[in-house]
């Protein structure tokens, strides 16, 4: 049970303690890392999560999660407090209709009034989130009838009969794939959801289609896999002639189900298969469709395929995805082992990649840093991926680690933060150390909301450059700017360098070892932007250290004569992660 003490669930922590066995209670420090520790039990046991909120604010901090996992189908349960029915209307404490606020975001929202209600009431809150298509549901109880009691008996629980599907929908789509050319399988969050992984890889390799994995898909086809090609994203879909997409919505990450048709060519044909008719999409135009139990899905088309007596010959496409895939991780390793200063985002994947075990559990919460986790880190074993999905909720991270933890006691749980998003939930390292839950911490810190950044300097470029663009003196104006440590309103790039983009964004970042050149504060170069030294302001390391057993800063590379005090020798990223603490080189200049 996760939760936050409130007087209006008091009678669920007694429940919790002299049940038999006890039910552990983990309290938070926020009411939104309780709900997205629930939220994210679901995603990682696929049964549902518990989040106990007291009343009014306790329920609103926990709409974020909520909505999270009804956009991604996390199966949880959230039990709130109510204000006392015998003093409804009258304006008691933390007085408000809960339900019709979650009505939109949850399978289902509704008061149980009376304490014969609960055990019928909870039971149906429990069916209703662990079936497809999973999703939160929400139940409140008014606080005298809480502390009420009642006589009732307990709900059988039996098995789940799975849903078949249409086994004429299935032979259409056969036929279909049996006609493509360039196929390409794409598997979503609902196929790890629906304990459909195993099939999945069935008919990834029964047929040999190049596959695409995002969410919680990721891991079903190990990284590595010659059948993965992720790397190959935009060409696998940019050129296939059918995309078949499994457990995931044809939303804006899949181009609201439009693929190829580029330059007069020919639109891809797109195959929805979901684990519930209404996650079928009602915008794309299918060339087919089936909803059912994903494992009776899957392997009914891998049957309805081979069966058909014709298998088709997909070598010379599956080889040109991969040499596109050999491509694009010898370009990913110039970038895993950049020198560059500042430090290269990439650099610090580079050196967590090869620490992580198979099992390992990696958790992203952020923008612009954890873009670069979903490019580089491809999970070797399901389950083993979580980020906020579709709705793109920061602050999730602390309870996701908090979940993780707890499901997986001797793995391995990484948990990679932006600056903007730890800003959400950091308190809660402290339930961390309280409950002893070790985890693995890191946080790119670039002290911006990275991807707006770069769309403000954008706009601010397009305002700036019809003035100046005619004046010959202006690059050399704006370059002084830079030099005095003032932000120049002229995007001024430094000299030419090997360079690299970020994946979501348009900033540019160095892979060359440093210069002095990348020491000038300028617009859109990927060179040191923050503050001058008047200006800087208190690092986030000097925050955390009375909750943190280790804090290990990763600062920015400085080329340096040797024995230097107070400084972090270049490669400081290598050295700081491998330095235990009584060796760890110290760090006292804090501009650095």
């Amino acid at each position: 049970m996760f939760t936050l003490s409130g007087g209006h669930v008091f009678p669920m922590y007694d429940g919790a303690v002299n049940a038999d066995p006890p039910m552990r209670i983990l309290d938070v420090r926020h009411e939104q890392t309780a709900a997205f520790a629930a939220e994210a039990t679901g995603k990682l046991t696929r049964t549902p999560g518990l989040a106990v909120l007291t009343a009014g604010p306790g329920v609103t901090n926990g709409v974020s999660a909520m909505t999270q996992a009804f956009f991604t189908g996390s199966p949880m349960v959230v039990v709130g407090g109510r204000a006392p029915a015998n003093r409804w209307g009258m304006g008691s404490l933390q007085e408000l209709d809960q339900p019709p606020i979650l009505a939109s975001v949850t399978k289902l929202a509704r008061t149980l009034h009376t304490a014969a209600d609960v055990t019928t009431g909870l039971h149906e809150a429990f069916e209703s989130a662990g079936t497809s298509h999973r999703g939160p549901v929400f139940v409140d109880v008014p606080m005298d009838e809480f502390f009420s009691t009642a006589a009732s008996s307990h709900p059988v629980v039996g098995p789940r009969t799975p849903i078949a599907p249409d086994g004429d929908a299935l032979d259409a789509i056969a036929t279909i794939v049996g006609e493509a050319l360039r196929p390409v399988l794409v598997l979503g969050t609902d196929v790890w959801s629906d304990g459909a992984e195993e099939a999945a890889l069935r008919l990834v390799e029964g047929l040999g289609v190049p596959t695409i994995t995002n969410g919680m898909g990721r891991g079903v086809v190990p990284g590595g896999h010659p059948l993965l090609v992720s790397k190959a994203r935009g060409r696998a879909l940019g050129t296939a002639d059918l995309v078949v997409v499994v457990g995931t919505l044809l939303d804006f990450r899949l181009g609201y189900g439009t693929f190829s048709g580029k330059n007069g060519a020919p639109a891809a044909r797109v195959v929805h298969l979901a684990d519930s008719p209404g996650q079928l999409s009602g915008h794309a135009a299918l060339a087919g469709s089936a909803s059912g139990d994903l494992t009776l899905v899957l392997d009914g088309l891998r049957e309805s395929v081979e069966q058909a007596g014709r298998k088709p010959d997909w070598d010379s496409w599956v080889a040109s995805l991969q040499q596109e895939v050999a491509a694009a991780t010898a370009r990913d390793a110039d970038l895993l082992t950049a020198a560059a200063d500042p430090i290269h985002p990439a650099r610090i994947y580079g050196e967590l990649i090869p620490r992580l075990a198979d099992d390992a559990i990696v958790i992203g919460d952020g923008g612009d840093f954890v873009s670069f986790a979903g490019k580089f880190v491809e999970p070797k074993r399901p389950g083993g991926w979580l980020d906020p999905g579709p709705y793109g909720c920061l602050g999730a991270g602390l309870g996701a680690a908090i979940a993780a933890r707890l499901h997986r006691p001797s793995g391995q749980v990484v948990l990679l933060l932006g600056d903007g998003a730890a800003g959400f939930s950091l308190m809660d390292v402290d339930t961390l150390v309280r409950h002893n839950l070790p985890v693995v911490m890191v946080c790119g810190n670039n002290s911006a909301w990275g991807l707006e950044k770069q769309r403000c300097r954008c706009s601010m470029a397009m305002t700036w450059l019809p003035i100046w663009h005619h004046r010959p003196a202006t690059t050399q104006w704006s370059r002084r700017w830079v030099e005095r440590g003032r932000r120049s309103p002229i995007p001024v790039r430094s000299a030419p360098q090997s360079t690299a983009r970020s994946p979501l964004t348009s900033r540019t970042w160095s892979t060359s070892p440093p210069t002095s050149t990348h020491r000038t504060r300028g617009a859109l170069s990927g060179t040191d932007d923050r503050p001058s030294t008047s200006e800087a302001r208190k690092p986030a390391e000097s925050i955390v250290p009375a909750f943190c057993s280790r804090l290990v800063p990763l600062q920015r590379a400085r080329n340096v004569a040797p024995g230097q005090p107070n400084t972090v020798p270049n490669r400081a990223v290598a050295s700081l992660i491998r330095a235990s603490p009584t060796n760890a080189e110290p760090i006292t200049d804090r501009r650095r």
